[in-house]
Parts: structure tokens; sequence; C-alpha cells
């Protein structure tokens, strides 16, 4: 495969003060600048593929693509769930909404920061999915997944929420508190919207995205230094 290595790709869509990407990242491939609440941007020329970004996003907001020019590629995953996949399984490939792919094959796991409880699944997919695949469809027996994750929100709470009348992402968050967490609905004001989508028939773009409160405030490092 010569020289082909794998480079992150960063799927960070909301501007939210989060900039454990650049920090972390020994190779200054990853930039944000003074206003923390900027979306980070890839150097790609400086990206190493180490991984450290994906396990350091507390988002799962980044994930790692090896292109080979042929008719397979190789995406890894952040995963935190379990059970774990194994090597060999036929997982289900999703885009950042949520809506499956195709399929991959799982072709090993890494972890970036011992230290870390991320693991990256490294998957097989095949080249016309490379570009979306960001995602693991996980495999929920009672078939009531967990939307908001900061949360807890189950689908069903969603749901729910909508029969009793919540039409838009900002009166399910208020009735359900999904998108109220840590990342103020990075990954489930998406989700929520499919949802509306599906139980109401409103597109999901359609629909006015939520409020953001973000539970810090930026402050520089002049700022600090001058207290």
């Amino acid at each position: 495969m010569g020289k082909i290595k794998y480079l992150a790709r960063i799927n960070c869509l909301q501007p939210i003060p989060c900039n454990p990407c650049e920090t972390s990242c020994p190779f200054g491939a990853i930039y944000i600048g003074d206003d923390i609440t900027n979306r980070p941007v890839l150097k790609s020329n400086k990206c190493r593929g180490c991984g450290i970004c994906v396990a350091a996003c507390p988002g799962i907001a980044i994930t790692m693509a090896m292109i080979t020019g042929e008719d397979n590629d190789y995406v890894a995953i952040p995963y935190e769930y379990y059970p774990m996949p194994n090597i060999g399984d036929v997982v289900t490939l999703v885009d950042s909404n949520g809506v499956e792919l195709g399929k991959g094959t799982v072709d090993k796991f890494s972890k970036p920061n011992k230290n870390d409880p991320t693991t990256l699944v490294h998957v097989v997919v095949d080249c016309s999915i490379t570009d979306r695949a960001v995602g693991i469809k996980k495999h929920v027996i009672n078939d009531d997944p967990i939307i908001c994750r900061c949360e807890e929100i189950f689908e069903s709470e969603i749901v729910e929420a909508i029969r009793k009348g919540d039409r838009t992402v900002e009166a399910i968050k208020r009735r359900t508190r999904s998108g109220m967490g840590i990342c103020q609905g990075k990954t489930c004001n998406r989700l929520v919207a499919n949802i509306i989508a599906r139980e109401t028939g409103i597109g999901a773009n359609e629909q006015m995205p939520s409020s953001k409160r973000p539970p810090v405030g930026v402050i520089s490092i002049k700022e600090l230094s001058q207290e």
C-alpha cells in the first residue's frame, strides 16, 4: 500500500467552545485559533494519522480515513459502546445524520491513548461511502436507542414528546432535556430532527435549529494572565 496512511476527518458541525483536538495534536495539524468557538480546520500536510485527536474529542466528532485508490478504503471510527464488535464482523456504517450508508468489515482495533477508553474500530468500506462514514450503527436489543448521550434521553422519550404535540427540536429540548448537555446537541439535534421528520413528515431541512447555551464562556489566556 506504499505511503498511503490514515488522515483525520473532522466532522464537527457546531461552533461551540471546545478545542481538545487542537491542544492534543502533537504535530499542530488542527487549528482553531484564539476563539475556541471556531470550527476546527485540519492541516492535512501535518497530520500523521496518530488518532490522538479522535480520542481527545468529547463529541466523538473526528474519524480517520485511509484512501487506497482502489475499490475499498479504510475508516477508523471511535466506538464507546458495549459489546464491542469482533474482527471480521460485518457492521452498518452511518453518516452524521444517522442514515445508513452500507456495510463494512471490521479489520482491527487501536487505542490512540491508552489512558482514554475510546477505541478506534478500523473498518474496510466501499470507496463510495468513505467520505460520509462517521459512525457504526449500534445493535440495540431493546430497540430503544439513546438519542442524547449527555442527558441519556431515549428515542421513546423523543417520540412521546412528538405525540404530545412538540414539533421542533427546541420544543423537544425543553420537554426532555435532549441537547442540554455539555455538547449542546452536537450529535443529538440532527437525530431528533430526523425523528420529527419520520413521525410528522416535517423535513429536517425545514426545521429551525435549537438554541445553544454552552456551559462555559470564552476567556483568552491574556485575560487570565492579567488577573
